[in-house]
């Protein structure tokens, strides 16, 4: 039986430029960031030339970014095995032992209480294992970042990160979310978050 959720779901365009363009119909959880001034890589000012068709729709790809798209499915996989310590993860990985579940969210997310929002998730975190007792699905958001900008931030998490995972979950209605940084390319770190209204 399928799950039943308060939101809404539309397949994801295969074609990027057709994707980058139903962004425009609202703000993403990435942009939120942006909008509340804690993202150093685009100001508001930025954003609003991009929504409003001044500046390109697709802003400037990197380095970092395409390394962020090409490891997320393995550090997806890797956030599976994951179990409080990565010596842990490790062995479980080598037995082939689970002890949480995700799933790759191919849909933008809306949620008519938050008609404005739009959520494109890395994962959605499934009720199996570790979580049948914490009230069900929550929303995973995979990251890579360097040892360097880790240190920048008072808990090691940018704080464009955290309004990303939260604007997520308040789409979703999800309780809870996790965050799966790789840090510079061979540290996995996972922070759990609570839903915070």
């Amino acid at each position: 039986m399928e799950p039943r959720f308060k939101f809404h779901y539309t397949p994801i365009p295969q074609n990027r430029e057709v994707w980058l363009q139903n962004r425009q119909a609202g703000i993403g959880g990435s942009e939120v960031g942006t909008i509340l001034g804690v993202n150093p890589y685009e100001s508001s000012i930025q954003l609003f030339y991009r929504k409003v068709g001044i500046l390109p729709l697709d802003g400037d790809d990197n380095i970092n970014m395409f390394m962020g798209r090409f490891f997320e499915d393995k550090i997806a996989e890797l956030w599976e095995y994951y179990n409080m310590f990565e010596e842990d993860m490790m062995e479980n990985f080598k037995k082939g032992t689970k002890k949480k579940f995700c799933q790759k969210v191919n849909y933008t997310i809306k949620n008519n209480h938050f008609p404005h929002l739009l959520a494109n998730l890395d994962r959605m975190i499934l009720p199996e294992g570790k979580y049948e007792n914490a009230g069900g699905y929550g929303v995973l958001e995979v990251k890579t970042i360097s040892g360097f900008n880790v240190k920048q931030w008072e808990d090691g998490i940018p704080p464009y990160h955290l309004a990303q995972l939260q604007t997520y979950l308040t789409i979703t209605e999800f309780e809870y979310g996790e965050i799966a940084m790789l840090v510079d390319g061979r540290k996995l770190e996972i922070y759990e978050f609570e839903r915070d209204e």
